[in-house]
């Protein structure tokens, strides 16, 4: 919830993107580091660590992904929303299994599938968010910046 709040801030005044490309490299680190003390069977400290380091970064990517989505589609924000919170249950369901299937013995299993899923998040961000080519297009009207998409729909 703090990292959350922390990203929801940092995005105000740095930028959306960039607190979400810290949230992903935190929530690959954290998910890296979670293999790793899962195979090395290191102290329970260690995972928590880990843990703590994954949970923080998806919370920080939470804020700016969300904006970020939701940015092109004012009319239907509502629907937009439930998709979006539909869509990290459905893979939250469909990835639960493959955790389970190791065995309650081991956490590797957590750790090969969280680090899957952040490197496909990265992967994701990487070919799918790019800037806009009119989104620099911006124009003055009544004393502030207007995008000019945006303005024109």
């Amino acid at each position: 919830m703090v990292f959350g709040f922390i990203a929801g801030r940092l995005s105000e005044r740095w930028s959306e993107k960039g607190t979400l490309v810290l949230g992903l490299a935190t929530t690959l680190l954290g998910a890296g580091g979670l293999l790793v003390t899962a195979a090395l069977h290191l102290p329970p400290a260690a995972m928590v660590l880990s843990l703590l380091t994954m949970v923080s970064g998806v919370a920080a990517t939470t804020p700016p992904s969300t904006s970020l989505a939701l940015a092109h589609y004012p009319g239907i924000a509502g629907t937009a929303s439930s998709l979006l919170g539909t869509a990290r249950f459905a893979f939250g369901g469909l990835s639960a299994p493959l955790v389970g299937l190791g065995g309650a013995g081991t956490a590797v299993p957590l750790g090969l599938v969280t680090l899957a899923c952040a490197a496909l998040a990265v992967t994701v961000y990487a070919l799918l968010v790019r800037p806009h080519p009119r989104e620099a297009e911006h124009t003055t009207a009544r004393g502030r910046p207007v995008d000019r998409v945006t303005a024109a729909s």
